[in-house]
């Protein structure tokens, strides 16, 4: 006998004997929840196929360092964190709008971070991976493989091109149609956008610099427009990238963003995006956040803390989701995979916040900046003996009493490269408040110090 389950039941054909038609009720009931579940996964299925899911990222900034310490350990986590969230999510497509690398010249565990991740994605459920290049990218590092990486839909865009439709990519939806337009521009720097005239005063640089990314946006916009109309009555989605500072953005002090165009250029207005642009997906700034309030506008930041002025931050991937006319943004908390904390205060307070980390579950990068009036000779030993035995990993230690008092001493339009170094000593022996008598010994002791440091480096060379 055959038995075929359907989901309304079973039905039988020819019965050939008895022995053939006792089933094991038990067998039958497992069957059953077998099939429904089967079938509540392939209606959850149809249902994903109706909705085209992007993850938006940006500023990975592999390999970089923090005083010293490479975070290769952090980023593959991350990495390894995205993959899963792209399967659990049922991603199409993962937008990845510049600074890749933290250096032009990445190192070959960078490198083999991000090979490795691009190859493991494009095996998973992820259709399509948008990579544009960043100030911090080597535009012609990250094109080399392009031809390749094409095969496993990986696309990317180094440096702008004469032809706007290099940089506008299509990705496919679950049935390999189409299901959304991409207008991936790079970063763009002064030599791929204008001409530099001689004899140009800074406002006239700046002034030319905002009209070359206006044009080129209205080209690339042009372009996407063009291609969306030629799929007919089904309005695809537009999505555009970036790797600029957005008037409206926002920093916080030491995370290491440049500013990236001359004169006041380095913030320009949304308005250079294209109109009916669905999403916004932005790089360079380390903060995520909507640009002026806008929740289609975005910067998702940096998903590791990239130093310790980032250190309390919430770092996030952003998911889009685009069902028919509907868009639904939501942010996805990345996990913290190595705690960084910035201590500030006099040697008290700085002594019960690192017994306050001491025993804390996984290590603890510190940064410790001294701000008390007292003057310790070995402030940093002190500190070193308070850390001993304990999770916290001190990676700087610095005394801004003492760098406050030397700035403050400074004459008016003086810097600090206009001073030799036993300058910078006298002045520090002068915002301590180091008596007389100790002075000449101390100035001593530092000469002999500095001689033996120019010597140590003479012969390093």
């Amino acid at each position: 006998m055959s038995i075929c389950f359907t989901p309304h039941g079973f039905n039988s054909n020819t019965i050939n004997s008895l022995e053939e038609v006792k089933i094991n009720k038990t067998d039958l009931k497992k069957s059953k929840k077998s099939q429904a579940e089967d079938i509540l996964g392939t209606l959850h299925l149809i249902e994903a196929q109706k909705t085209m899911k992007i993850i938006h990222t940006s500023d990975w900034h592999l390999g970089k360092k923090l005083y010293g310490r490479g975070r290769y350990e952090e980023s593959e986590k991350f990495l390894d964190w995205l993959l899963e969230t792209i399967k659990e999510e049922c991603a199409d497509a993962l937008l990845i709008s510049g600074d890749v690398f933290d250096t032009v010249s990445p190192s070959n565990k960078a490198l083999e971070q991000y090979y490795g991740f691009l190859y493991r994605v494009s095996t998973s459920c992820c259709r399509d991976i948008i990579i544009t290049a960043g100030n911090h990218d080597s535009p012609s590092l990250l094109n080399a493989p392009k031809e390749l990486l094409k095969r496993l839909n990986v696309h990317i865009i180094g440096n702008p091109t004469e032809n706007p439709e290099d940089e506008i990519i299509v990705i496919k939806d679950f049935s390999e149609k189409p299901g959304a337009i991409v207008c991936a521009v790079p970063y763009l720097r002064e030599k791929d956008i204008r001409i530099n005239l001689e004899g140009e005063s800074p406002d006239e640089k700046s002034l030319a610099m905002l009209e070359g990314i206006r044009d080129h946006y209205a080209r690339i916009s042009a372009c996407a427009e063009g291609i969306r109309d030629s799929y007919g009555k089904d309005r695809l989605p537009l999505i555009a990238m970036g790797h600029l500072f957005v008037a409206g953005g926002v920093t916080v002090s030491g995370d290491g963003v440049r500013e990236i165009y001359i004169g006041n250029l380095e913030r320009v207005g949304t308005d250079i995006f294209p109109k009916d642009t669905d999403y916004i997906a932005l790089g360079h700034l380390h903060v995520p956040q909507k640009i002026a309030g806008c929740v289609n506008k975005r910067y998702s930041g940096s998903p590791l803390p990239i130093g310790f002025a980032e250190a309390d931050q919430k770092k996030i991937v952003i998911l889009i989701e685009f069902t028919g006319s509907t868009t639904e943004i939501k942010e996805i908390n990345v996990p913290v995979f190595r705690q960084l904390k910035s201590i500030r205060g006099d040697l008290d307070e700085i002594k019960e916040q690192i017994l306050g980390l001491k025993f804390n579950e996984g290590e603890v990068w510190a940064e410790v900046v001294y701000t008390g009036a007292a003057v310790h000779g070995e402030l940093r030993e002190i500190i070193s003996d308070i850390a001993k035995d304990s999770n916290v990993d001190l990676l700087r230690i610095k005394n801004e009493s003492l760098s406050s008092g030397i700035l403050r001493s400074m004459e008016k339009g003086e810097s600090l490269s206009d001073l030799s170094e036993y300058d910078v000593f006298e002045r520090c022996m002068e915002s301590a408040g180091v008596d007389c008598e100790q002075r000449a010994e101390l100035k001593e002791t530092f000469k002999e110090a500095l001689t033996i440091l120019f010597e140590e480096d003479c012969s390093a060379e």
